[in-house]
């Protein structure tokens, strides 16, 4: 199943008996978890959403995550696309323990913050979550195929202190114009690795390994912490991570960030199958050298990243946290006419008033729909409808 070349690697940076079990549990079945939108719901009722499958605690993000005993159809959850949590690899949930170290070390409240590789989106929701409203967060991948599916988890997240945006790390690093420019307190970098991580979830991983292709990802991810590093403040911190277990672009990384950026290293660590509930990740805390500063010092000049403009604006505030639902009529679905809404199949509002209506299921907001009175226009955008059969 594992190449030699894997095999031999493993054994060289884990230790032959941790490279075994490390083997051992990638041929296992992968782990489930899910995240609460903490502005939607509350881990209770979450639990109570899903049940017997609701599992334990996920031990580094115990206030807001848990493991799911069996994997359900999230396709055909309302909630799941209501944005009530986000169904993220509970390894990855570290950088959010990372991210409340390095914003307690900078004791500002209105933090500028950087999710530079940020696609699909479980890191960016997961810091808005802990920024609770305040202070802005910028949230950018460079890949515009992916930008649409993280403007959406950003949309279902409801929060409007983000901005999602489609440039490349140089465009960050040359707007900060060197030591004097604009500065982001904290810059998470989830960089793209050789994905050793997503064995359990896919073969073409497994497919796409190599010692060359591990090198080729470690030069990369230099690349790109190099060129946004003048966008990250004196005193600030970057959050690195990887879904790797080689050191190469982990611990080496790491330590070329310190000598030949100017940067400490607070905290770092792995997470291996087998030992730690979850895919595997390497996350580490740098905090950058220099002098710290206070907001009021710092120059500010004007961002030249390109902003990602949604092209449903209608259907992202019916989903924000923020949305004055005393402005609209409110109907409560069934599961059964929630699913059929999000499927974008006709829906009669007889005995409602006429124009919009906004729709829930639980109490929580799923969407618009233009009440015509017999008939009613779906205002769900058509690429984001549910596309499996509907059960009855």
């Amino acid at each position: 199943m594992f190449t030699a070349e894997f095999v031999k690697m493993m054994g060289e940076n884990t230790g032959e008996r941790r490279a075994s079990a490390i083997l051992e549990a990638l041929v296992g079945e992968p782990v489930v978890s899910v995240r609460v939108n903490p502005f939607k719901i509350s881990p209770e009722r979450l639990r109570e959403h899903f049940g017997p499958v609701a599992g334990e605690a996920v031990p580094w993000a115990a206030d807001e995550a848990f493991y799911l005993t069996e994997r359900p159809s999230f396709t055909l959850d309302p909630l799941f696309h209501a944005g009530a949590y986000y169904v993220q690899e509970a390894s990855s949930m570290f950088v959010g323990q990372l991210f409340d170290t390095a914003a307690g070390e900078l004791g500002e409240e209105n933090l500028n913050v950087l999710d530079l590789c940020a696609a699909p989106g479980g890191k960016t929701t997961q810091i808005l979550s802990h920024l609770n409203g305040r202070g802005h967060l910028v949230a950018n991948e460079v890949i515009g195929s992916r930008v649409p599916i993280l403007a959406e988890n950003v949309a279902k997240w409801g929060c409007g202190n983000v901005t999602v945006a489609n440039s490349d790390a140089s465009c960050f690093g040359k707007s900060a114009g060197g030591r004097g420019g604009q500065s982001y307190d904290i810059i998470v970098t989830d960089v793209p690795c050789s994905g050793e991580g997503m064995f359990r979830k896919g073969e073409q991983a497994q497919d796409n390994w190599s010692v060359n292709n591990v090198m080729l990802c470690a030069s990369r991810q230099r690349r790109i912490v190099s060129d946004v590093w003048p966008a990250l403040r004196d005193g600030g911190f970057l959050i690195y991570s990887t879904c790797t277990f080689n050191r190469y672009e982990d611990e080496d990384n790491v330590e070329w960030v310190c000598n030949e950026l100017g940067a400490e290293c607070l905290k770092q660590r792995h997470f291996y199958p087998g030992e730690d509930k979850g895919e595997g990740f390497f996350a580490a805390l740098l905090r950058k050298n220099g002098d710290f500063r206070s907001q009021r010092d710092r120059k500010q000049v004007k961002p030249s990243y390109r902003i990602y403009e949604s092209q449903f604006p209608q259907a992202d505030e019916a989903l924000s946290v923020s949305l004055d639902r005393s402005r609209y009529s409110v109907v409560e679905l069934s599961k059964e006419d929630a699913l059929r809404f999000l499927a974008k199949e006709p829906l009669a509002f007889e005995g409602q008033p006429a124009g919009l209506i906004l729709l829930t299921y639980k109490d929580i907001a799923l969407g618009f729909v233009k009440n015509l009175g017999r008939r009613s226009n779906n205002l769900h955008p058509s690429p984001r409808r549910i596309k499996k059969q509907i059960p009855s």
